[in-house]
C-alpha cells in the first residue's frame, strides 16, 4: 500500500465515518449522535461513548469536528490504524464500525491508565520515626512549660505550709499578725484572739503591764 493509497483510504475511511456520526448534516457531531451512532454500530455503552466525546474534544467547544476526529483516528496504534485502512481498501462493509469501536477502546483504555493507582499508593498515612520524634519533643515541652507554670504558683499570704489550703489554724494566726484596722478596739487594742490560739506578743505585754501595776498598787 503506497503512501498516496493510504492517505487516500484514510481520508475515505474518516469522511465515511464523520459522515455517518453527523446524522443530520450540521457540520459538527454532538454527543447524543456520538451515543447513538456508536451504540447502534459498535455496541458500546453511553458512558464509553462520553469518555471518547470528552477525550476527542479538543476544544471543549461540545461538538466533534472532522478535525478532532482525525486526531483521534492518529492517536490508535500504527497496526490497528493499518488493519482498519486495509478493510477500508478491501470494501469491507465493517470497516466504519470497527473505526468507531477502535475509537471507543482506545479512548477507555487511556483514562482508565490515567486514573490507576501507583502501586505504591496505599492510601495509608504513615508516620515517620521524625514526625513521632517531634511529637514526643512536644509532649516534654508541654511537660515543662506546666512544672514551671506550677512552680511559679503564687500561694495565700496566710497558707504558711503553701499546700494550696489556708487552715482554720493558719487564718487565725495570720489574722493575729495583721489585725482588720476596723475590728480593733477605740484604745487601739486588737481584738481578742480565737479560741485555743496563743496570745500575741503585745496581748502578752499588756498583761504583764497590768500586772505590775496591780502589784505596785
Amino acid at each position: 500500500m503506497s503512501i498516496s493509497s493510504v492517505s487516500s483510504t484514510s481520508t475515505a475511511l474518516l469522511q465515511s465515518l464523520y459522515s455517518t456520526l453527523d446524522s443530520d448534516k450540521s457540520g459538527g457531531v454532538t454527543l447524543e449522535e456520538l451515543q447513538s451512532t456508536s451504540s447502534a454500530l459498535a455496541g458500546t455503552s453511553s458512558s464509553d461513548a462520553a469518555t471518547l466525546f470528552t477525550s476527542a474534544d479538543q476544544d471543549s467547544d461540545g461538538l466533534l469536528s472532522e478535525t478532532e476526529v482525525k486526531s483521534a483516528f492518529d492517536s490508535l496504534s500504527t497496526t490497528m490504524r493499518t488493519q482498519l485502512l486495509t478493510e477500508q481498501e478491501t470494501g469491507s462493509t465493517s470497516a466504519t464500525a470497527d473505526t468507531l469501536t477502535a475509537l471507543v477502546s482506545g479512548a477507555t483504555a487511556d483514562t482508565a491508565t490515567a486514573v490507576t493507582p501507583d502501586s505504591d499508593d496505599t492510601g495509608i498515612n504513615t508516620v515517620t520515626s521524625s514526625e513521632t520524634s517531634s511529637g514526643g519533643s512536644s509532649a516534654s515541652s508541654g511537660s515543662s512549660a506546666a512544672s514551671s507554670s506550677s512552680s511559679s504558683e503564687t500561694y495565700d499570704a496566710a497558707d504558711t505550709n503553701e499546700d494550696g489550703t489556708v487552715s482554720a489554724a493558719e487564718q487565725a494566726a495570720y489574722d493575729q499578725k495583721h489585725p482588720d484596722p476596723a475590728e480593733m478596739g477605740k484604745n487601739g487594742a486588737p481584738p481578742p484572739p480565737p479560741p485555743g490560739a496563743a496570745p500575741s506578743s503585745t496581748a502578752s505585754s499588756t498583761s504583764s503591764a497590768a500586772g505590775a501595776l496591780a502589784t505596785a498598787a
